[in-house]
């Protein structure tokens, strides 16, 4: 049981510090450098756009796999689909494992090496369309490309899949 007195003796311990504590002191508590450093070291539109990839990727992919039904399609359309996607799949890992990055650590930055998938899928792809002059982005924009190219498959695929009733999100209602 607390008494009135314990919980005056506890405030007045705790006031006492607080109350000499020189102005800049508590200045520097409330603007702690280490973290407005950190905090003006993040590039919002990197991170944005990095995000935006993960979140557009994300939803075509759940699009298609709620859209496909193999028990409805041919053996032969769902092997193409999985091969198609076997081939983004290095591609949608690198960028996941960027995005939890961003989101678990203090470094946004992106690495030459975390795009070996998608680098290699666009590479082949611009060699195979334009192989006098194949251009291959770097960084946040091979990304973007990547990621444009893997939501118009996932795109493709989902509307090539056969019109399989679409679950609810929420469930169909009914109790077993």
């Amino acid at each position: 049981m607390v008494r009135e007195d314990d919980s005056l003796e506890f405030k007045a311990w705790v006031q006492a510090p607080a109350e000499t504590m020189i102005w800049d002191q508590a200045q520097k508590l409330i603007h702690n450098t280490e973290f407005d450093r950190l905090w003006t070291s993040y590039d919002e539109q990197l991170i944005g756009r990095i995000l935006k990839c993960n979140i557009l990727a994300e939803y075509y992919l759940a699009r298609y796999l709620q859209a496909s039904n193999p028990s409805r399609d041919s053996l032969k359309a769902v092997r193409l689909s999985f091969d198609l996607i076997a081939v983004l799949r290095p591609g949608l890992t690198e960028l996941n494992r960027i995005r939890n990055r961003i989101e678990h650590r203090l470094s946004p930055n992106i690495d030459s090496a975390d795009l070996k998938g998608m680098r290699n899928l666009i590479e082949g792809l611009e060699k195979a369309t334009n192989p006098d002059d194949p251009t291959v982005p770097d960084g946040v924009e091979l990304i973007e490309t990547f990621t444009r190219l893997a939501c118009s498959t996932l795109g493709l695929l989902t509307a090539a899949a056969p019109q399989a009733p679409m679950s609810s999100p929420m469930g169909s209602g009914v109790i077993s």
